[in-house]
């Protein structure tokens, strides 16, 4: 545990020093996520104005949206899940694999960044001003519900990424298909109960995209079913059990055909 929380400390040191470094950097950051908040506003105010079909308030559009930026804030920091068939391929998860601390953990450490606390905090900014404007109190029961769905949302994309980029311990270059995933999660921008019940279902169970932003937002304004819910939790939790037992059973044998070939 003093191990574990030296490392810690020492990522810690080296992000603040990242971040004095690079000013220039963090603040076109800053205004590529004004900028990119800017969008979506107006974005969501057009389909307000022309579209019937959309049944979410304004102020329910508004928690939509900062239910977004928690979920890809908190998504961001194991962002570095993501990018391991590129170190397993340029070998540089030697220098992983050498540390006393799991590799993968370690990838997550390292590779997280300022902006995660940037995109949290936005989100909950967007949250506070979006609840005088809901037609209905959040309860406290709501928040727990969304906090779940949440957890599991972002366990989920951890546990995806990680199993197919590890792949790369077996055919090698990933990027491609880590591409793919990346496209399908520009889902997430938009509630998913808006599109056909075939696509949904698939990028509910599928690929569980639902469980990222989608769901925690229903579930936080109170617009599911009882039964919607059951289902939901039971099936996050099964989604969850088995992609995680994808994801060990490939970092074991990968890393055991790694280290056999002398890396």
């Amino acid at each position: 545990m003093n191990r574990l929380s030296c490392v810690i400390n020492v990522l810690l040191k080296s992000a603040v020093k990242r971040v004095r470094l690079y000013k220039t950097d963090l603040a076109l950051y800053l205004v590529a996520w004004c900028g990119f908040t800017a969008l979506l506003m107006t974005f969501w105010t057009s389909v307000l104005a022309n579209f019937e079909i959309v049944t979410f308030t304004r102020g329910e559009v508004l928690a939509f949206i900062g239910m977004y930026y928690i979920a890809w804030g908190i998504v961001s920091f194991f962002w570095g899940v993501r990018d391991l068939h590129v170190y397993i391929v340029d070998g540089t998860i030697d220098v992983y694999l050498t540390k006393p601390i799991n590799p993968v953990f370690l990838v997550i450490l390292t590779k997280s960044h300022a902006g995660v606390v940037l995109e949290i905090l936005t989100g909950v900014i967007l949250l506070l001003i979006s609840i005088p404007l809901l037609p209905n109190p959040i309860t406290i029961k709501n928040i727990f519900l969304s906090i779940i769905f949440l957890s599991g949302g972002v366990a989920l994309y951890a546990l995806i990424y990680g199993a197919l980029s590890m792949l790369a311990f077996f055919v090698g270059r990933m990027e491609h298909t880590i591409e793919l995933i990346d496209y399908a999660y520009e889902y997430t921008y938009y509630p998913l109960n808006f599109l056909p019940k075939g696509l949904r279902s698939i990028l509910t169970w599928a690929l569980p995209l639902a469980f990222l932003v989608t769901l925690p937002t229903l579930s936080l304004l109170g617009k599911l079913s009882t039964k919607k819910l059951i289902i939901s939790i039971i099936g996050e939790g099964i989604l969850l059990i088995v992609w995680f037992g994808i994801f060990v059973a490939v970092f074991k044998k990968g890393l055991e055909k790694y280290t056999s070939a002398g890396g």
